[in-house]
């Protein structure tokens, strides 16, 4: 058990952000979304953060959405609520075949407690396998723990938690790396299954990321590798791998096999994904956001980078104001954090650079002249590059198929910190030696300098160069402290190896990791008719203050109300087409946020009435649309026409529809979206056709009738996942059979 201590640590150190969770609160900002209409809830504490919205409009919704169906028995496949009907497990970001989120469906887990188990699980898996990577390069107990805390408490990991996909891709690229590193057989399929997961998590940026990190991490070890390298014996009878003098074995140089298998091993991951890769490959050529790259795209692209004046951050998270402290502004409450105001697209998590005063001390004191250090330290300086914008992103946006289409550059930043914390757990087991401490105490001056110097350089104009000022004097305490506490336990290292661990710990507590990670209750919508489709009228979104809004687009899926706005980063062309002729012509989506689809006040009554919706719902007054019933908060206009169902009536699932006729001489019309995909069922009479974009059902014999989902790609992604899944444990089995018959040899 002792030997497993440093293991139970990281399994419980998320709770140090996450403890809110025990006492029954969600993750995510719900409060924020609790003021507006129709709760019109108090003012919250914490500052408006748009990208934190997110969590709940999205992460909150479609982890409902697909927990329920897996909890009824369905395939996630469908979301029937919002677009008139949208596929749900095409989006990619809902994850729906995501093993961790089956096993808490199927258990019936609330999406709110469910949102924590899982942030808990994946900051876990983030720490185990940084811990693991260190380890694996050859790292002592404490340096693994050291690099494991470091991650899994940085500012990026706990920043993005909300944002669930994002933490749960990224959770597994540490253990990859980890069993890339190693090259045998178990570790191989071990890499598989990392693979397989990160792409099943949903966020194909971040898995886009884990793969150059693999790919790169084997090409640059096998190029570096020498005749043979060492590694800590964990079964050393010496210093039981707890510090510099632990004993060392060798092992085998990387060779080509280890790239063949690597490759292959990537190639059964892929193949692990297929059930949800290739629907969210096939989906994605109709998304709204599918372009070719041209030079305004790029430059467009490059303008939501890192900027240098934002490594002003790499010392402690706050040095540019805090994005959860609410300020006034000009009658306006805005977050402390300025860049909000100075920069395209500026929010803390985009931004989430920081490995604290003790992380950055031990970078400086890295073992460089080691080997294994080098790849790590090529991949984290790449990232960088291409996180602060310079000219290698034209190599991706250009000549990568889709890249043009995804989030800021920035992002790759997760790879820098990743391999950062890594390289500073390493440095652990050289960091009593005198040439050690000095490094460390010149990157304690680096952060400081980094610190007070480059908010300075930035373009800040008016209010942003007010909160600036304020954000450089209020941070100085907290700098000031984490430093001594990092020079502290430098100091302390020389005694024992373990006061970095403890001291990375403490810095995070100190700086950002108890209060960054937004908790509340969730929401409590209104239920809704399963035959009624409403149409909720918004007209503004806002990045720096919070917009008036009327339950925003995805919110009503959680009453199971259905309604015609939505919010998603694939979007059909067709649903995108819909609401502009629904608003008059006008862009849905509001100029801060382009896959956002909103219902527009310059509503088209009759466009709705044809899209089946027979109710408006809206905070403003709407001329031309009759007199309305007040509620409160907001107004509901009646609309007269057919309605979502002619001559019937539906029950939805997330892979099928029950329709009932009321008159077998005429079809049923239900005003959903006739996508492919959509067929009836089997056994049934009833003949499924298109009438404009909607569903008709000819049904002269069944009372009732049930059509079926299925998205392009998912069949033959089933048959290529479900080979892959039977292979990979196939392999595992027979791999530990043989390391049962070599050690009885």
């Amino acid at each position: 058990m002792r030997r497993r201590w440093p293991l139970l640590l990281l399994v419980l150190a998320p709770l140090i952000a996450l403890w809110p969770g025990l006492t029954g609160l969600a993750i995510g900002p719900f409060d924020q979304i609790r003021q507006m209409a129709p709760w019109s809830g108090p003012k919250p504490t914490q500052a408006w953060d748009v990208l934190m919205a997110d969590s709940v409009l999205q992460s909150h919704v479609w982890r409902t959405l697909v927990l329920d169906a897996w909890g009824k028995g369905q395939l996630p496949l469908w979301n029937p609520y919002q677009f008139a009907g949208t596929p749900l497990l095409a989006n990619s970001q809902s994850g729906g075949f995501y093993p961790p989120h089956i096993i808490l469906g199927l258990l019936h887990v609330p999406a709110g407690f469910a949102g924590f188990l899982l942030a808990w699980f994946h900051l876990a898996l983030t720490g185990l396998g940084t811990y693991a990577l260190v380890r694996r390069l050859s790292g002592s107990k404490p340096a693994g723990l050291t690099g494991g805390l470091l991650f899994l408490l940085s500012p990026f990991m706990l920043g993005w938690t909300p944002l669930s996909s994002v933490i749960s891709t990224v959770a597994w690229i540490p253990l990859a790396l980890a069993c890339a590193a190693a090259g045998d057989r178990r570790s191989l399929i071990a890499l598989a299954a990392c693979v397989g997961m990160m792409f099943l998590a949903g966020h194909l940026q971040f898995a886009a990321y884990g793969t150059m990190a693999i790919v790169l991490f084997v090409a640059l070890r096998l190029s570096l590798s020498p005749r043979r390298q060492s590694f800590v014996d964990e079964n050393a009878a010496t210093g039981d791998g707890e510090g510099p003098g632990a004993a060392t074995s060798t092992r085998k140089p990387f060779t080509g096999r280890h790239l063949l298998g690597t490759v292959c091993a990537l190639a059964l991951g892929f193949a692990l994904a297929a059930p949800q890769l290739l629907p969210v490959l096939n989906y994605s050529k109709e998304s709204h956001r599918r372009n070719s790259p041209t030079e305004e795209g790029y430059q467009a692209y490059l303008g939501t980078a890192l900027k240098p004046f934002e490594l002003a951050n790499l010392a402690h998270p706050m040095a540019l104001g805090s994005p959860r402290e609410p300020v006034e502004v000009g009658g306006a409450t805005v977050a402390a954090y300025w860049p909000t105001l100075a920069k395209q697209g500026g929010n803390f998590a985009e931004s989430a650079i920081t490995l604290g005063a003790l992380g950055l001390a031990l970078i400086f004191a890295a073992p460089w002249r080691r080997r294994e250090t080098w790849a790590l330290a090529a991949i984290g300086g790449l990232a960088l590059l291409l996180a602060l914008g310079t000219p290698l992103n034209r190599l991706l946006y250009f000549f990568v198929p889709g890249w043009s289409s995804t989030g800021s550059p920035g992002r790759i930043e997760v790879l820098f910190a990743l391999c950062a914390c890594a390289l500073a757990g390493l440095a652990v087991d050289r960091i009593a030696e005198r040439k050690a401490q000095i490094a460390a105490g010149a990157g304690l001056l680096v952060g400081l300098l980094f610190a007070f110097v480059l908010p300075g350089i930035a373009d800040a104009q008016g209010a942003a160069a007010a909160l600036r000022g304020a954000a450089t004097t209020g941070v100085l305490p907290s700098l000031v402290l984490s430093i001594a506490l990092a020079g502290a336990a430098i100091l302390l290292a020389k005694r024992s190896p373990w006061a970095i661990p403890a001291g990375a710990a403490l810095v995070a507590v100190l700086t950002h990791a108890t209060g960054l990670v937004p908790f509340g209750q969730p929401l409590d919508v209104p239920k809704g008719d399963p035959n009624v489709r409403v149409a909720i009228v918004n007209d503004a979104w806002d990045i720096p203050v919070v917009a008036p809004a009327l339950m925003p687009p995805n919110l009503a899926a959680l009453g199971g109300i259905h309604e015609l706005s939505g919010y998603d980063s694939l979007t059909s062309r067709d649903a995108v087409e819909m609401l502009k002729v629904i608003n008059g012509g006008q862009d849905p989506s509001p100029p801060a946020n382009g896959n956002m689809m909103l219902v527009k006040p310059s509503v088209d009554p009759n466009a709705l009435a044809d899209c089946g919706v027979t109710e408006v719902w809206s905070r403003k007054e709407l001329p031309g649309l009759g007199l309305p019933e007040q509620r409160d908060g907001y107004a509901v206009y009646k609309i007269a026409g057919p309605g979502r169902v002619t001559n019937g009536s539906v029950v939805d699932g997330y892979d099928r529809q029950i329709v009932t006729v009321k008159n077998h001489e005429t079809p049923v019309i239900v005003r959903d979206r006739m996508t492919e995909g959509w067929t009836a069922a089997y056994l049934d009479s009833t003949k499924l056709g298109a009438q404009g974009r909607w569903r008709k059902l000819d049904m002269h014999k069944d009372a009732s009738a049930m059509i079926l989902y299925r998205p392009p790609g998912l069949t033959i992604g089933g048959l290529i996942g479900g080979a892959a899944w039977l292979a990979l444990i196939g392999v595992a089995v027979n791999s530990r059979r043989l390391v049962g018959r070599t050690q009885n040899i």
